[in-house]
């Protein structure tokens, strides 16, 4: 797909030489992944569905009538799964058209030149001047490789917002009494009551982990002092992402280490890109291990206890509690199969990097 887009977009920078890309129109969809799941739950809630129906016309001795609001309830969910699989997302000489269930809207590559359109983790684009329902347009829906071309394609055109202005301090919750502040004097330091104060010319790196290039967040900030090392980053939970500090958005701190006396000790490295810091893909290494281990002891310790809970409802002959069991399993299963998988790929891809010599 990306050979397609080099061969015609030329080299060197289209919006640099003021044309427009020329070629055939391309259609992409969400990623093959997303698809199977998809299929999986309709698959799975079509067994679920009939397995409900009739435990309970042949065990409970319901009618199927009395049953309408279960089938209400499993076609609604059902709507919902197949919701992903009518997404599209249309590339022409024009720009990105985005197609769902309910809505089509066109982003120009004049829009991703006006410097409006900003950029967000992973790979989000909101354009603020649109409403609220239409303002956001994901790209990690499709798969890796079209999502790279797409946003090749974008960066061809796309233009920064303006550079947010920082303040002179920086103050930074790192945690449960844990504190960061930068100003001009240096770096201070504050754990649980005790104070640390580092001169700038004792920050040995400032470590970038950034997506792509043309953007001014990062997916992690690594900052190495003589005694100590503090990431500044995002953790996973079931409602999506959240930072592990208080304080400064991305942006200004990214603003604020690049016009900072540190600034020729900042080393910016690109996430899908070859990594050449070792100890930082030793910890990168080591918290993807981290977050395996705990999504398998979680997976084993709440499967037993599903298992057990079952057992018991099915030995006393209730058998809400196993419908809803097999419920949850038919839904769940498939995104824990997912995300191990994810993380044996991260795996494999930093010990085979922290395996290389340096050239």
């Amino acid at each position: 797909m990306s050979d397609l887009f080099d061969k015609a977009m030329g080299s060197g920078s289209v919006r640099a030489a003021g044309i427009a890309p020329q070629w055939p129109r391309r259609v992409f969809r969400i990623a093959p992944e997303y698809r199977r799941c998809c299929w999986y739950v309709l698959i799975g809630l079509l067994l679920y569905g009939a397995l409900a129906i009739a435990i309970s016309c042949f065990v409970d001795g319901r009618r199927l009538a009395e049953s309408s609001v279960l089938l209400a309830g499993i076609v609604v969910v059902m709507l919902f799964a197949a919701v992903p699989l009518m997404w599209r997302l249309q590339v022409d000489d024009r720009g990105l058209t985005r197609t769902t269930i309910l809505s089509r809207d066109r982003w120009t590559w004049a829009d991703f030149g006006s410097g409006r359109i900003r950029k967000r983790h992973p790979h989000t684009l909101i354009d603020p001047s649109l409403p609220w329902w239409r303002r956001c347009l994901r790209l990690d829906y499709m798969a890796a490789a079209d999502m790279r071309a797409v946003v090749q394609l974008i960066n061809q055109y796309y233009v920064l917002p303006p550079a947010p202005s920082v303040p002179d301090t920086l103050v930074l919750t790192l945690g449960w009494r844990r504190r960061a502040t930068f100003d001009a004097n240096g770096v201070e330091l504050w754990v649980r009551g005790a104070i640390r104060c580092y001169r700038w010319d004792d920050v040995k790196e400032i470590h970038i982990l950034r997506l792509e290039p043309q953007r001014r967040d990062f997916t992690r900030m690594t900052i190495t002092l003589p005694d100590n090392v503090f990431e500044l980053g995002f953790v996973s939970h079931q409602g999506g992402r959240s930072a592990t500090w208080r304080g400064p958005s991305m942006e200004e701190l990214n603003e604020y280490f690049l016009h900072s006396p540190a600034a020729e000790r900042i080393c910016v490295e690109m996430a899908d890109g070859p990594l050449t810091n070792k100890p930082h893909i030793a910890r990168s290494l080591k918290r993807v291990r981290s977050e395996r281990r705990s999504l398998t002891l979680c997976v084993l310790l709440f499967g037993v206890m599903l298992v057990a809970v079952m057992a018991a409802a099915a030995f006393n002959g209730n058998f809400g509690p196993v419908i809803a069991g097999v419920g949850f399993v038919v839904t769940h299963i498939p995104v824990c199969i997912w995300i191990y998988r994810m993380h044996g790929q991260q795996i494999a891809r930093l010990e085979s990097m922290l395996a290389e010599e340096p050239p």
